[in-house]
């Protein structure tokens, strides 16, 4: 049994278990928030590489998103490993949504780092949301 930590403390994960686990940090207590970052866990097909684990997501967006429009996309590094990003707006209860999702291979599972906000307030936001992206370190 993998031991497994958490920011609360570690616990015996059984063999074979999958972490889908999902962290949520909006700027604020308010809801909803101007700008959230969301983590999730996923896990690639078997011998797909990131880029496909990317594309195959994304091209999931236009049908899954209504008002989608894609805004640009490209590849960074995050807590040095290779990434890819896209970032994109879409209509959600009436509201233009801004979204910027990278995504990481970490121990052959892909970690999805999503920033959120209504579109008139993302472009206040996205200096943090690069810093978090900076200051990513990688547990070995």
């Amino acid at each position: 049994m993998p031991n497994y930590l958490i920011n609360e403390g570690n616990f015996d994960l059984p063999d074979g278990w999958i972490d889908q686990t999902i962290n949520v940090f909006p700027n604020s207590p308010s809801s909803p928030a101007d700008f959230s970052v969301v983590i999730t866990r996923d896990n690639p097909f078997a011998n797909e590489t990131l880029q496909g684990y990317f594309e195959r997501q994304i091209k999931q967006l236009p049908d899954a998103l209504p008002g989608f429009k894609e805004l640009r996309r490209g590849s960074l590094t995050v807590g040095e490993q290779e990434a890819v990003d896209i970032e994109y707006t879409w209509i959600g209860k009436g509201k233009k949504m801004h979204i910027r999702q990278v995504c990481v291979i970490v121990k052959n599972s892909i970690l999805n780092i999503t920033a959120t906000a209504v579109a008139p307030h993302f472009p206040k936001y996205s200096p943090q949301f690069d810093d978090i992206l900076v200051s990513f370190k990688f547990s070995e």
